[in-house]
């Protein structure tokens, strides 16, 4: 979650991640294009991810965002979440969506409109094994 606090104080985005193998277990290190400018295309076969942020107190704002991505054909991949320093008993939610066949535009625009704790953090392209030259 540090990493997320870095790009910000360094306004940087992420534009490009992929997964290399390492040794002969199914482990892998996941490597990230940065730019402060380039916002990528997604090419056929590769995975479109968007990452947001949500801070708050109501546990009914993270029912609702998941709900949204749900009808809006964004697949959830990972769900962070650590306590909020401000206001007590609160927390920030770090969720990473699989928005390849999402309606991001109608995702996005929900957001901005019925939940201002919410944040898109980064829209970004996931290279899958094969693509990576």
């Amino acid at each position: 979650l540090h990493f997320y606090e870095e790009l910000d104080r360094l306004d940087l985005h992420i534009t490009h991640t992929c997964d290399i193998p390492v040794g002969e277990n199914e482990r892998s290190i996941r490597f990230a294009l940065l730019s402060k400018l380039y916002r990528p295309k997604t090419p056929s076969g590769a995975d479109a991810v968007s990452e947001c942020r949500l801070s708050g107190k109501e546990p009914q704002d993270l029912t609702h965002l998941l709900m949204v991505a749900d009808a809006t054909a964004m697949s959830l991949s990972r769900l962070d979440s650590r306590p909020a320093p401000y206001p007590e008993n609160s927390y920030t939610y770090y969720l990473v969506f699989n928005a390849t066949k999402g309606d991001t535009a109608l995702f996005e625009a929900w957001l901005e409109l019925f939940l201002p704790h919410a944040t898109l953090t980064e829209r970004y392209v996931h290279l899958k094994e094969g693509e990576i030259v």
